[in-house]
């Protein structure tokens, strides 16, 4: 996130698959409290669907 932030960077993709969902679980709660973060969502179909997430920064 910082990385991504200095770079100038709007938005990421964090891949982390669909398995069991517990990654997910973990990033997202992550990202919860991250003040980078403006908005988080799941990829859509073509993005790789719950296996993605899109971070804007």
């Amino acid at each position: 996130m910082d990385y991504a932030f200095l770079s100038n960077l709007s938005e990421i993709k964090i891949i982390h698959g669909k398995g069991t969902g517990v990654l997910r679980f973990g990033i997202n709660k992550y990202l919860e409290k991250n003040k980078l973060v403006k908005e988080k969502r799941s990829g859509n179909d073509k993005e790789g669907g719950f296996g993605v997430t899109i971070v804007k920064i």
